[in-house]
């Protein structure tokens, strides 16, 4: 499997510093998240030149307002433009979220019958993330919430999955029954990978309550040979550069010890 980094974990970080700080510290590549950076450059340009430094494998459609990028199917349109003019292959969305009221979106989410052709072009792969549980008002504010539904829903629109370790634990920490069965659909194409510990996302791996050992001896018994990428909350980090990169070394050790692979 490749080893990543998404650059949300370092989001008030220009891009091709995290770039840099990931190629020093050994991972195999970048989940490019779009940020704020993006807003009145060349993206083109830029994407280009992050990928110089390291490879991109993924690309996150931006979920926070940015000036010019539109509406949220506007966003994916112009990730997917951006993805298939850079070589990316793979970009990843949030489902809509009922409790933002996005109706819009919502319809045209629902009505898409092939995510790969419609969406990706036939060029880029299409997936989405399992969304959190609103821990503290106990609600699911997103679609496809439940692992049943979200399986049968890729299956009939030819969509695929990135899968958020964090996320489903805000719902259930013991979730590697929910993941064999969303495994089984042939549908994850990434996974990402963190902790998760009393309503706190994105911890580091082995400072929450997750079963990540498990999840790594799953996915190498399986073959797995997508991304397995590292997704922390920026907290998470000392403020030294030096630091920053020996504590991802570190994670990044174990988890090449726990999935079985060798740099």
């Amino acid at each position: 499997m490749r080893l990543l980094l998404t650059s949300g974990s370092f989001h008030a970080l220009p891009g091709q510093k995290t770039f840099s700080l990931a190629k020093e510290a050994g991972f195999d590549g970048i989940n490019l998240m779009i940020t704020k950076e993006f807003l009145g450059v060349d993206e083109v340009s830029l994407v280009r030149d992050l990928q110089k430094i390291l490879p991109i494998d993924s690309v996150h459609v931006p979920f926070i307002a940015l000036w010019g990028w539109g509406n949220p199917i506007e966003k994916i349109e112009r990730t997917v433009r951006l993805a298939i003019e850079t070589g990316i292959p793979l970009v990843n969305f949030h489902p809509p979220g009922w409790l933002l009221m996005e109706i819009g979106f919502s319809a045209w989410f629902l009505g898409i019958r092939d995510f790969q052709k419609e969406v990706g072009k036939g060029k880029v792969t299409i997936s989405i993330e399992n969304m959190p549980r609103l821990v503290r008002y106990l609600c699911d504010p997103h679609l496809l919430s439940r692992t049943g539904n979200l399986r049968r829903f890729l299956l009939e629109k030819n969509l695929h999955l990135t899968f958020d370790s964090s996320h489903m634990g805000t719902k259930k920490t013991d979730f590697l029954d929910d993941f064999a069965s969303l495994y089984k659909t042939d549908r994850i194409r990434q996974v990402q990978y963190s902790d998760y510990q009393d309503g706190r996302e994105h911890l580091r791996p082995g400072s929450g309550c997750l079963p990540l050992p498990a999840l790594l001896r799953f996915l190498v018994k399986e073959n797995y040979s997508e991304g397995l990428c590292l997704e922390l909350m920026q907290e998470e980090f000392p403020n030294e550069e030096k630091a920053i990169v020996a504590m991802l070394k570190e994670i990044l050790e174990k988890m090449r010890e726990m999935g079985g692979t060798q740099k």
